[in-house]
């Protein structure tokens, strides 16, 4: 498993390389201070990817989810050492594998990145009820603006032909959606999201 480690501080680069090179299968650790050191071509070849981010660098997120859309295998861990909101909504919108705040338990942070391996996501609690707390009382959202369109016809008792035609996308894309809105909203199935639409006095327009 390649890994790279994207960020400025030595400290965080060399104790997070050193976790992965002791607890997983890893191939190769590498460390950057910042994207502007590696080339697309070589940021092909990680398997994972552990950033950390602020408002400085929140572009380079964007970018590295770009690849992404290339390879679906890739996961991403991001670490915000001043737990911005801002930041954490901009990166579940990316639809990024795992967002922490800090790294005081080790066998902890071994859980989410292996958990983030199998495939499985990892926000920390407080910060998505804070974000889901509030996401009513502003324009922002955890949703892109077609999770929301999705998630309005998923509301109404639509089934995926009828969103696909409704939205002219496939019915494969209105799956993906579904599944990264209840993702992100840490629901079950498509009766969650109609009570969660229904308790939130969300809009359906008819």
């Amino acid at each position: 498993m390649n890994t790279l480690i994207i960020s400025k501080s030595f400290m965080v680069k060399d104790s997070v390389s050193k976790l992965f090179t002791e607890n997983f299968n890893t191939k190769c650790v590498d460390q950057i201070s910042d994207l502007n050191n590696i080339s697309d071509a070589e940021l092909n070849k990680y398997y994972f990817i552990f950033i950390n981010i602020d408002e400085n660098n929140i572009n380079d997120l964007k970018i590295i989810n770009l690849l992404r859309e290339r390879e679906e295998s890739l996961r991403i861990l991001a670490i915000d050492f001043h737990k911005k909101e801002s930041l954490f909504i901009e990166s579940v919108k990316l639809g990024i594998d795992g967002y922490i705040s800090n790294i005081e338990d080790k066998e902890e942070f071994i859980y989410i990145v292996r958990k983030i391996i199998a495939g499985k996501k990892f926000y920390e609690g407080d910060l998505m009820h804070k974000a889901l707390t509030h996401k009513f009382k502003r324009s922002n959202s955890l949703l892109t603006n077609r999770e929301e369109e999705v998630i309005k016809e998923v509301a109404k008792g639509f089934n995926n032909y009828k969103i696909s035609e409704t939205l002219s996308i496939t019915e494969y894309t209105v799956k993906k959606h579904i599944s990264r809105i209840l993702q992100k909203l840490g629901l079950k199935n498509r009766q969650e999201i109609i009570l969660y639409m229904q308790n939130n006095n969300k809009k359906i327009i008819k």
